[in-house]
C-alpha cells in the first residue's frame, strides 16, 4: 500500500509538471508571481515546452497533432482520476477512525484511486503508442534518450543545457 501512494503523488506530481505548476522555480519563471500567462501556453495550445519538444524532434505538423491529441488524452484521464481522491481520502480516514483498522473498509475505499490509475495506465499506454507510431526511428531515438534522462530537467534545451 506504501507504494501505492508513492505512485500516486508521483502521478499528481507528473501532471504539475505537465500543466505548467514548475514555473516560477529555480530558473523557470519570469520574477514576479503572477502565472496566468503561462496556463495560456500550457500543452493543448502548443506551449512553450511542447513547442520546444517539437523543434527538437523536427517534427511535421500531422506528428505534432498526434503527440498533442496523444498527451491531451492522458491528461483529461488524469483529471478525472483525480476527481475521485476526495472521497478516496475521505473515506480512508473514516476507516481510520474506528477503534480498529479494518482492512476491507480501506481496500474499499481505495477502489476509486486504483481503478482511475488503471485507467490512466492504459490511457498512458496507447498514447505512448500512438506516439511511437507517429514518430520515425530517429525522432523516437531522440525522445527515447530524453526519456531516459529524467533527472535532466523538463526539457533538454533551454539556457541551462
Amino acid at each position: 500500500m506504501f507504494g501505492f501512494i508513492i505512485g500516486l503523488a508521483s502521478l499528481f506530481g507528473l501532471v504539475y509538471v505537465l500543466r505548467g505548476g514548475h514555473r516560477g522555480h529555480f530558473g523557470g519563471g519570469c520574477g514576479h508571481r503572477s502565472h496566468h500567462h503561462h496556463r495560456r501556453g500550457g500543452w493543448r495550445k502548443g506551449g512553450r515546452w511542447l513547442r520546444g519538444l517539437f523543434e527538437r524532434l523536427d517534427t511535421t505538423p500531422g506528428q505534432e497533432k498526434v503527440i498533442r491529441e496523444a498527451i491531451g488524452d492522458v491528461m483529461d484521464e488524469a483529471k478525472s482520476a483525480r476527481r475521485a481522491f476526495p472521497d478516496v481520502r475521505s473515506n480512508l480516514g473514516a476507516a481510520f477512525a474506528s477503534t480498529s483498522l479494518d482492512e476491507a473498509a480501506v481496500e474499499n475505499a481505495m477502489a476509486p484511486a486504483d481503478e482511475g490509475l488503471a485507467r490512466l495506465r492504459v490511457a498512458m499506454s496507447e498514447a505512448l503508442r500512438r506516439i511511437h507510431e507517429a514518430l520515425d526511428d530517429e525522432q523516437r531515438q531522440r525522445l527515447a534518450r530524453w526519456l531516459s534522462r529524467g533527472d535532466h530537467g523538463p526539457l533538454p534545451f533551454g539556457p541551462y543545457r
